[in-house]
């Protein structure tokens, strides 16, 4: 029986990083830093809908289904609104991202915790 929950197969998948992460928290107190992180993950959560996605740490994967053109053109419109969100809304100086946009094969059991980009 198949899970569901598990994407196993070719899919988009678009990921970023806050630039200089380690060195934010170096230099700002906790508190700050997790508001700023909990801002992203409120701003990515608003997605959910349109894709999947994961956030840890200083990064944030939306991933689809399948890798359809109706999948590329919702994972292209969450990339660009969401890089624009965070761009946008920085409040402070060196809060920069960067990002990629990907399709190809692709391993996601969230229930697990368990994300893989399986080699060709």
């Amino acid at each position: 029986m198949e899970d569901k929950e598990i994407i196993n197969g070719n899919c988009w998948v678009a990921y970023f990083d806050i630039l200089g992460f380690s060195s934010m928290v170096e230099s700002f107190p906790v508190e700050f830093v997790r508001e700023k992180l909990r801002e992203a993950q409120k701003e990515g959560e608003q997605f959910n809908a349109i894709c999947r996605f994961k956030f840890f740490s200083d990064s944030f994967i939306f991933y689809t289904e399948n890798d359809s053109m109706d999948s590329f053109k919702k994972i292209w419109e969450v990339s660009a609104f969401f890089f624009m969100i965070m761009f946008a809304k920085s409040k402070i100086p060196h809060f920069p991202m960067r990002g990629c946009l990907n399709v190809g094969r692709f391993y996601a059991d969230e229930k697990n915790g368990i994300f893989l980009v399986p080699r060709l």
